[in-house]
């Protein structure tokens, strides 16, 4: 089986059809670890569904004012301390960050419903540290939020940070040394990542947009919010919302 999984929107839908016209239709399930962004839900889920298959996902902090019982889409499917299981897979979840007794809780009742954890993806939007304890002999957990793209095992379980999608790099025009903010623009150098069942478990692999515009150099701080370089532009559509405009200092 061959699972898309992504994280850290941040209302940004030009980097979703950005990592979707890199993709085939090759998918038996479309994973995604929080973060949508309130503004953007519908439209969202449309790009999505696009790949045809379910999609099984996470809220994170920025999707606080979405409620747990949305119905976005028919494929998709919220995984709040519950499961769903597709082709001897189970999916399970939390939209929340849950204490030790909700996570016993919620493993005893995995466990009882027949669950096997060596097949078993657990996602959070946070990285929840000694879940093996709870699911022990857990496949795998897939968590984004802090943007760092990191694969590390711990006691037989995978951890999988997903890293971001919605990176926004800044830049100058390439024959400007001397530039201001004025002279910059954004592109999308984010990441997803492939995951593939394997006879061991489960194999995952990130992959990163395409992001070489030869004519633009990185500045050391990102302009969020700003305009696209022009290659970037077609990513975009006129009713997008707008994205907020800060500055990260030595991004």
């Amino acid at each position: 089986m061959r699972f898309l999984a992504f994280s850290d929107v941040h209302n940004n839908l030009a980097c979703v059809r950005k990592m979707r016209a890199q993709e085939q239709n090759t998918f038996d399930a479309v994973l995604f670890g929080g973060d949508i962004g309130r503004k953007i839900p519908e439209q969202f889920f449309e790009i999505l569904a696009s790949f045809d298959c379910p999609i099984f996902y996470v809220y994170g902090n920025w999707d606080i004012d979405l409620a747990l019982d949305a119905k976005f889409h028919p494929r998709a499917q919220i995984l709040h301390r519950s499961s769903a299981m597709l082709d001897g897979v189970t999916f399970a979840g939390f939209s929340d960050k849950p204490d030790g007794a909700v996570r016993r809780r919620f493993a005893g009742a995995l466990k009882k419903s027949g669950a096997d954890f060596s097949r078993t993806i657990l996602m959070c939007h946070y990285e929840l540290r000694g879940i093996e304890k709870d699911f022990p002999g857990l496949a795998l957990h897939l968590y984004g939020h802090t943007h760092v793209m990191e694969q590390f095992e711990r006691k037989g379980t995978k951890y999988v940070n997903l890293g971001v999608l919605d990176r926004q790099i800044s830049a100058r025009p390439k024959d400007k040394p001397v530039w201001v903010k004025e002279d910059c623009r954004n592109y999308i150098a984010g990441n997803y990542a492939i995951v593939e069942s394997t006879g061991a478990g489960f194999g995952v692999r990130y992959v990163a947009l395409p992001n070489d515009f030869p004519d633009w150099t990185p500045v050391d701080r990102s302009f969020r919010g700003i305009e696209w370089i022009e290659e970037e532009k077609k990513w975009s559509e006129p009713a997008d919302p707008r994205l907020p405009r800060f500055e990260i200092a030595g991004a």
